[in-house]
C-alpha cells in the first residue's frame, strides 16, 4: 500500500519538474561530464505529528561537482538569529501576525547558470532513449549553486515590484519593507 503511495509522490514530483521545464532529453555531448541524481524520500508530518503526506524528490549529486567547471560561485545570505528575533519581538510587542510562506519547489525556478548534465532518475528512464542524458535548464536541488540562484530570482523579483531596499547596515543589506495599506511586510 505504501509503495503506490512513493510512486504516487514520485510521479508528482517528476510532473512538477516538467511542468517547470527543469531539463531536456538530449545526447552528452563530447567533453562533457554527467552528474547523477537519487532519490531522496519524506513522510511530511503536521503539527501534531499526523501524517500528510509522501514527499519524493529527485536531487543532484552535486558533491561531485568541480569548482571552476561545474559552478563558480555558491553563496547564499541566510536569516540571522537576531533578525529573527526582532521580528518576533515587534510582532509580540505590536500584536502583529506573522505568515510564514513556503515554496515547494523554491529552488527549482531559478536558471542554471552553467551548462550541466545528470542521469536520468532511476526507475524512469526513457526507453526510446536510454542513453541520453537530461541537460539542466534550471537549478536542481543538491547542486552546489542553486540557493545562489534562487536567492538572484528573489532578489530580481522583489525588485520588479519596486519594493524598497532597507540599507541601513550590511546585516539588513539583503531586507526589503513594504508598506501598503497599513500593513508592513518584511522580506
Amino acid at each position: 500500500m505504501d509503495a503506490d503511495k512513493w510512486l504516487k509522490a514520485m510521479h508528482a514530483e517528476l510532473q512538477s519538474l516538467e511542468d517547470n521545464n527543469t531539463w531536456v532529453l538530449c545526447e552528452l555531448p563530447p567533453g562533457r561530464r554527467v552528474m547523477g541524481t537519487k532519490w531522496v524520500f519524506k513522510i511530511k508530518v503536521d503539527a501534531m505529528n499526523i501524517l500528510e503526506r509522501y514527499k519524493a524528490r529527485i536531487v543532484a549529486q552535486g558533491f561531485s561537482q568541480i569548482a571552476g567547471l561545474d559552478f563558480n560561485e555558491t553563496w547564499a545570505p541566510v536569516v540571522r538569529i537576531e533578525s529573527v528575533r526582532v521580528l518576533l519581538a515587534l510582532a509580540a510587542l505590536f500584536d502583529l501576525w506573522i505568515i510564514h510562506i513556503d515554496a515547494k519547489t523554491a529552488f527549482l525556478n531559478g536558471n542554471s547558470d552553467v551548462e550541466l548534465y545528470v542521469h536520468q532518475p532511476e526507475g524512469f528512464v526513457d526507453r526510446r532513449y536510454p542513453n541520453h542524458v537530461l541537460r539542466l535548464c534550471k537549478s536542481l536541488y543538491g547542486l552546489k549553486q542553486a540557493p545562489r540562484i534562487w536567492y538572484l530570482l528573489l532578489c530580481e523579483t522583489i525588485l520588479s515590484l519596486n519594493v524598497p531596499r532597507i540599507l541601513r547596515s550590511t546585516s539588513t543589506q539583503n531586507t526589503w519593507s513594504f508598506l501598503q495599506s497599513m500593513s508592513m511586510i518584511y522580506l
